[in-house]
């Protein structure tokens, strides 16, 4: 009520800016953040605010800029050196995220600082000190707090390249926390790569019965069904998720690639293919998919205007480049 009957009261301005923010509505956001700038009471959070905006620009100096002016704002708060942290980290010097989320960490040990600080140590491969980080909530009695450690527990040995301890720990997870199918998932997906299909489908189909309706069960299912090599099953599992959402890339991209298989239905997976891409202007691989199935089709034009566009995306892909090549020497 107070955004329309007053919207420019500072604190209605302040919770449009982060609607703004959360709805990656980064203009409106910013403009509406940096008015408040001046604001005694609302400066700290309006410099959180007009960060992240940088923050997602990749604005590096400016949403380091912002975040320092927070911890000044903030002496003894987490949020400023939390901020500092992510944005170190995302620039790509690792010692200063983790000089800032130490600190954040020792203000605020949040599942969420924590989660930060734990990606910092990953990526420095100080394997010991993120084992330490994570055993206290694997530990815990709290279901949440238990399933949350051991799916950190899994991503640190996924990391570490040990994928049957990182299923252990994403199971433990999904036992912790059955609700939480992304735990059940990133078991799969380990278990896919293991090339464990029996054991993949059978903690895929266990979870679907507890979430029937959703969507990436029912992906990852038809998915594995078509690395399985059961064809049917997969497109009938594709099939019905577009019946459910017919704008869904996924899916229409995969389905498209297992119809291709089926030389007789080459225009039917040119078709799909065309419309994934239109539908992800700016995904490369659905471009790459027009363009593997427009060749199949001995549809050269368009298979060659689909690689085009691949290497406008991604300028080192080597499949488009092939690709090129070959039409090229055809050509004459």
């Amino acid at each position: 009520l107070a955004l329309r009957l007053v919207p420019g009261y500072p604190r209605a301005r302040m919770t449009k800016a982060r609607g703004a923010l959360v709805a990656r509505n980064y203009d409106t956001a910013a403009t509406l953040a940096e008015g408040l700038l001046d604001s005694p009471e609302l400066r700290p959070a309006a410099l959180e605010v007009v960060g992240r905006v940088a923050l997602q620009r990749r604005q590096w100096s400016q949403a380091v800029a912002h975040f320092q002016a927070l911890a000044h704002e903030l002496p003894q708060s987490a949020l400023g050196p939390y901020w500092l942290g992510v944005t170190r980290f995302r620039e790509g010097d690792t010692g200063a995220a983790r000089e800032q989320l130490d600190l954040a960490h020792a203000r605020n040990p949040s599942p969420r600082i924590t989660a930060a600080l734990l990606d910092v140590l990953i990526r420095a491969a100080d394997w010991d000190a993120a084992m330490r980080l994570a055993q206290p909530y694997a530990s815990a009695e709290s279901a949440l707090k238990s399933g949350l450690g051991h799916a950190w527990l899994g991503g640190v040995r996924r990391a570490q390249g040990d994928l049957e301890g990182a299923v252990d720990a994403y199971r433990a997870a999904a036992k912790a926390q059955p609700e939480r199918v992304g735990y059940t998932l990133a078991a799969a997906d380990l278990l896919i790569d293991l090339e464990r299909f029996e054991q993949a489908a059978g903690l895929l189909d266990q979870a679907s019965k507890k979430a029937p309706q959703n969507r990436l069960l029912q992906f990852k299912r038809a998915y594995l069904a078509h690395l399985r090599g059961d064809a049917a099953a997969a497109e009938q599992g594709y099939r019905s998720l577009l019946q459910r959402e017919p704008d869904w890339a996924l899916p229409l991209l995969n389905l498209s690639e297992l119809v291709a298989a089926d030389a007789a239905r080459g225009a039917e997976a040119v078709e799909m293919a065309e419309r994934v891409a239109r539908l992800t202007p700016q995904w490369s691989t659905a471009h790459w998919n027009l363009a593997q199935r427009a060749s199949e089709a001995e549809k050269y034009a368009m298979a060659r205007e689909a690689a085009l566009r691949v290497i406008e995306l991604d300028p080192q892909h080597v499949g488009a480049r092939a690709m090129l090549e070959k039409d090229d020497a055809r050509r004459g």
